[in-house]
């Protein structure tokens, strides 16, 4: 367990990040679209570990731990939608001790016009 309180004050799902900003915030992307979960972590320390969790349809199906280098970091993971992962996701940033500290849902909708 981490000897710091980490906190996430910000999150957000967009289509990449730029210059340590999240861009292209969205609530829906299209399969075949590169999703990024990014944020901002306040209160940790250097060696903290901040889990990002992709769920599909309320199946987990990616995990990313994510090393925290100082008391303000930011910081993401991506995920391909591919074909045929159309539906609900959601990922959450979750603490050392696996406590739930941001979730972000989105829907994938399909690239056909």
């Amino acid at each position: 367990p981490s000897r710091t309180a980490l906190r996430v004050s910000d999150s957000g799902v967009g289509t990449g990040v730029t210059d340590h900003r999240l861009v292209g915030r969205a609530d829906r992307f299209a399969e075949g679209t590169q999703v990024a979960f990014w944020t901002l972590v306040t209160g940790g320390g250097r060696g903290d570990v901040l889990r990002h969790v992709w769920f599909h349809q309320g199946q987990a199906v990616m995990r990313a731990d994510l090393e925290i280098g100082g008391a303000q970091w930011r910081t993401y993971s991506r995920r391909l939608l591919p074909k045929g992962a159309t539906g609900e996701w959601m990922v959450e940033a979750r603490g050392p001790d696996g406590g739930l500290l941001a979730r972000q849902a989105f829907l994938c909708v399909s690239d056909e016009p």
